[in-house]
């Protein structure tokens, strides 16, 4: 595994691809909305990316990808996307969640911001979001989940010899 998000993105850039960094301002707005320190990282090196061979996402040459990491502008938390209830038993937890991974059909990975989830990574699938202990931890960090998809060529998490690091 590469040994900073720096060396994620650039792995990448060279298989995939990933838009250029976002702007200062688009990093300020950020901050002042609450996007957590590690994700601005990742944004202050590319404002988003698509990953693994698929037919979902177009980049701006044409090329097709299976997954979507969304620009910072676009970037939202599972509440504010409006699919979880006001009765669930998480909807105060997912206002930290951060919609990170885009898999083209209504589910998404997500980076739990909350202080003390230590940047794991989740799986917000739309038919079980906001259940309890439905929630796969897919990534201890940011930095693992992007390395995992890169090594496993955007195939779904759940594929093959997958390991869950645990449930929320």
């Amino acid at each position: 595994m590469s040994s900073s998000i720096e060396n994620s993105v650039q792995r990448i850039r060279n298989a995939y691809f990933a838009f250029a960094a976002a702007t200062p301002g688009d990093l300020a707005a950020a901050r002042v909305r609450g996007v957590p320190d590690a994700l601005l990282k990742f944004y202050s090196l590319c404002d988003g990316a698509f990953i693994g061979n698929g037919s979902d996402f177009r980049d701006p040459n044409g090329r097709r990808y299976r997954l979507m990491v969304p620009s910072l502008s676009e970037l939202q938390t599972v509440q504010s996307f409006g699919y979880i209830s006001v009765d669930s038993p998480l909807y105060e937890k997912s206002a930290q969640w951060w919609q990170i991974v885009d898999y083209g059909d209504v589910n998404w990975l997500a980076y739990d911001g909350a202080p003390d989830a230590g940047g794991r990574v989740i799986d917000i699938f739309h038919e079980t979001v906001g259940e309890s202990d439905s929630h796969k931890i897919v990534a201890s960090s940011l930095k693992d989940l992007l390395d995992r998809l890169v090594k496993r060529g955007g195939v779904y998490w759940f594929d093959d010899d997958f390991k869950s690091v645990g449930w929320v």
